[in-house]
């Protein structure tokens, strides 16, 4: 457990170290079946390496038969293999940004919004106009199109934003890293966006300069080392 310095205040940091100790009791205690999670993850790593009962190892000693085929590993490499496989023939990363059916711009979208349809208004000067109210009815529909298409350029902007993000950071070789956990252990856990400085290839004009700069990446977490709170018992 965590053992703060005797006389120690700082709020803080009793807190983190309390709120520690009550997610590794929660680890322990919560249950899988009639198992806790802590014997679970311990009994996969097991069970994957082939680490066998002390009693059956025992006998293999005293016997010097060791015909234990370690099926789960088989199983594991085999699920592991296919899914690398589709990630490495797929080039999309696994999301999409669109706009809510009915977006809420910014005030600097609407007002652009309202230019746009002002020179309209005013191409239409020439023309006669029979019915005003019909008229405001469509120019309210085409300030409605215009702030739609507006969205739509910019949640397809994000997307291109996301997207290059992850590939600087490499999200698609962390994903890799957790595929091995995801078919041995109940859960898989990766961590991101997380800031790190790395030296980058840049264009400087007409020279290719190698820069440190801010990326965005993934980690993968090992199962061991993740502590879920006790109120979120779905984790």
């Amino acid at each position: 457990g965590v053992v703060l310095p005797e006389g120690y205040h700082e709020p803080l940091a009793k807190l983190v170290a309390k709120r520690f100790e009550d997610s590794r009791r929660w680890r322990n205690t919560d249950r899988i079946g009639d198992v806790s999670v802590a014997d679970v993850l311990t009994r996969c790593y097991q069970q994957a390496e082939g680490i066998q009962d002390p009693c059956l190892m025992d006998q293999i000693a005293e016997t010097g038969v060791d015909l234990v085929l370690n099926q789960t590993l088989l199983k594991v490499e085999a699920a592991e293999g296919w899914a690398r496989s589709i990630i490495s023939d797929s080039e999309d990363m696994p999301f999409t940004v669109e706009r809510t059916p009915i977006p809420e711009m910014s005030k600097r979208d609407m007002d652009e919004a309202f230019r746009r349809m002002k020179r309209r208004i005013f191409d239409l000067e020439q023309q006669p106009v029979a019915d005003i109210w019909s008229l405001a009815r469509q120019m309210k529909a085409d300030v409605r199109r215009e702030v739609e298409s507006m969205a739509d350029i910019k949640a397809k902007n994000m997307e291109r934003l996301m997207f290059d993000q992850c590939v600087e950071g490499g999200f698609r070789t962390s994903v890799s890293h957790v595929i091995r956990d995801f078919f041995l252990y109940p859960a898989c856990f990766m961590e991101g966006p997380v800031p790190t400085v790395r030296n980058v290839m840049e264009w400087s004009g007409n020279k290719l300069r190698d820069v440190r700069r801010v990326v965005h990446t993934a980690r993968r977490r090992s199962p061991f080392d993740i502590y879920p709170s006790s109120d979120s018992p779905d984790t």
